[in-house]
């Protein structure tokens, strides 16, 4: 239990910039800088981290403009006869999808210097 409480309070010295709480554990007792050090990442692998982030965000936004436009709004269903909103959205479908395929291969065909085995 007093351990959980410590790594609460030292949790929240990471986001309110406390030195020192005097009532943690010892092994708690962690200054600013030496938080701030254990989230410094390689260049290389923040690009790559960042390609990644934004892949599935890309991702995601397309899937969802689909799903809610197509699905939920009904404009993927030809009901009775062909309306403007089925022609936008199949205009945006078949538009949409080969420039979201297209950017995220040239997103990924970017060479980086991340070299694994050096």
């Amino acid at each position: 239990m007093f351990r959980l409480f410590g790594l609460m309070l030292s949790t929240l010295m990471l986001f309110s910039h406390i030195k020192f709480l005097p009532f943690t554990h010892n092994f708690l007792l962690l200054t600013l800088n030496s938080l701030q050090q254990i989230y410094i990442m390689d260049p290389e692998v923040a690009a790559f981290l960042k390609r990644i982030l934004t892949t599935i965000g890309i991702v995601l936004f397309w899937m969802g403009v689909n799903s809610t436009f197509g699905i939920m709004l009904g404009y993927a269903y030809i009901e009775g006869k062909l309306q403007i909103g089925n022609i936008v959205f199949y205009v945006w479908v078949v538009v949409g999808t080969p420039a979201t395929i297209w950017y995220l291969r040239k997103l990924w065909k970017e060479q980086s210097d991340f070299d694994v085995y050096n």
